[in-house]
Parts: C-alpha cells; structure tokens; sequence
C-alpha cells in the first residue's frame, strides 16, 4: 500500500511494499509512484490512472513494474482519493 500526497509525493508505504518493491519508507518518502514505472505500460495507462483520481474516481488496472533491483512486476493496482477532516486529499495505492 502506498498513501501520497495531492501532488503524487509518497507519505506512507507498508511493509509489503518494501517487501515487493525492495524500497524502503525511507527511500520512498517524498518520490512519486514513478520510480515504479518499466517504462513497459504505454503511457495511456499512466494518463487515465491521473485522470480518473484527480476527478475523485476509483481507478483500477494493469501495470508493469520495475523492482528497486531492476526485476519486473506485474501488479493490477487500485487507486483513489480520499478525504478526510484532518488532509485535504490523499492518494490511496492498494
């Protein structure tokens, strides 16, 4: 599970992330999603994933991604924006 902030920057990642990903909490802290990205999902993908939570929707799909250590990964993410009282908006990656 990742948690960013409205402007993509990670804020939270569980031990199962570090686990899949080999990326600590340390050294996801403030990056984006995209030091993720293969380079192997078109870039379509990419846009509708952005679109679909800046307009507040559920996104769900398949994306190719690259391990810390280079290894790849396929991962059928779902992402959405929440609120809450206490943060304007955050990003939900499960």
């Amino acid at each position: 599970m990742v948690i960013t902030d409205p402007t993509g920057s990670i804020e939270y990642v569980n031990p199962k992330f570090t686990e899949i990903t080999g990326y600590s909490l340390a050294e996801a802290l403030g990056k984006s999603p995209c030091i993720l990205k293969s380079g192997h999902t078109p870039p379509e993908v990419h846009e509708r994933l952005w679109q679909a939570i800046t307009a507040g929707k559920e996104w769900r799909g398949e994306i190719l991604n690259r391990k810390k250590n280079g290894e790849l990964f396929g991962e059928g993410p779902r992402s959405r924006r929440l609120s809450t009282r206490r943060a304007a908006s955050r990003i939900f990656w499960r």
